[in-house]
């Protein structure tokens, strides 16, 4: 019986210095802390990823971006009119979301959504 209550004692005695020496593990804040670093991280690489392609799609084809920088939100027709009419011989890499393609007597006209600014909204769908 002595015996079983020294065994139980030094038992206790383990379990408490392995408690204790490696802790419960990070908290809830530290965890979440790390995945928001790792999630930014991704996203930092993925952002990186998608402008060489990018630009090595546009350094292919000698292609003009649009939109074109400075270009704001409230951007006027005329505005696109001139920055195609400019650069009507050229490619273009359009980032934005596709909308619908149609196949017309005058060729396929292809329809899309293209942010031109911060409070731009794009639904689910898009």
């Amino acid at each position: 019986m002595k015996k079983m209550r020294v065994s139980f004692v030094l038992l206790i005695l383990v379990i408490s210095i392995t408690y204790f020496t490696n802790g419960c593990g990070p908290s809830y804040g530290e965890r979440q802390t790390k995945n928001e670093e790792e999630r930014k991280e991704l996203v930092q690489e993925n952002e990186e990823k998608e402008k060489r392609v990018i630009s090595l799609l546009a350094n292919k084809h000698n292609a003009v971006y649009f939109p074109p920088e400075g270009l704001g939100p409230t951007a006027f027709t005329y505005e696109f009119q001139e920055f195609f009419k400019i650069h009507s011989q050229r490619a273009f890499v359009f980032k934005g979301y596709l909308e619908d393609i149609e196949q017309t007597e005058n060729g396929i006209i292809v329809e899309f959504l293209c942010p031109l600014g911060e409070n731009y909204f794009v639904d689910k769908k898009a």
